[in-house]
């Protein structure tokens, strides 16, 4: 098991680029909880604080507003009724916060549906239009180890040696 501590090293490090997202700042954040009526996880908020890379994987938290992958943006985008999915139309239900970019139309969620945990956690689900959500995780945490595991898997040799000092250091 991929522990806890090693999440942003590993990630900063499958992802390789910063992508197009500012640091969360409590502005944002506030901004960001009213616009979507919910209160984000600290622990994804910890995350995109201390990632240098979170921007290439997960919509932007920052003060980058007019960004088109801001989780404003984002949101706005895949619940309007207008839109039209790459693989079919329609809106994403009002029930899932989107919290990755969705490229394909591959959509990373909290899912408002489930109770929040004691700790504060959203549990997360899949989603793409046509489709019913699915669940991936109970925990922001329990959804990266999920992906960072996935990402290691066929990783080049320099690459696995990268994570395997990553994953060894104390």
């Amino acid at each position: 098991m991929i522990p806890e501590s090693k999440f942003v090293a590993l990630f900063d490090a499958l992802m390789n680029h910063p992508g197009n997202a500012s640091p969360p700042t409590d502005r944002s954040i506030a901004r960001i909880n009213a616009e979507l009526g919910i209160e984000l996880p600290s622990s994804l908020i910890e995350f995109a604080r201390r990632s240098q890379n979170f921007g290439a994987w997960f919509c932007s938290l920052g003060e980058d507003y007019d960004s088109h992958a801001h989780i404003l943006a984002m949101n706005r985008d895949f619940h309007s009724p207008d839109r039209e999915g790459m693989y079919a139309p329609g809106p994403m239900p009002p029930y899932l916060v989107m919290i990755n970019h969705g490229h394909d139309d591959d959509c990373d969620c909290l899912d408002l549906r489930v109770p929040r945990s004691p700790e504060d956690e959203y549990s997360l689900a899949y989603w793409s239009p046509g489709e019913d959500a699915v669940a991936l995780a109970p925990s922001f945490a329990d959804y990266l180890r999920f992906h960072l595991g996935h990402w290691m898997e066929g990783l080049r040799k320099d690459r696995r040696a990268l994570v395997r000092a990553i994953l060894d250091a104390p």
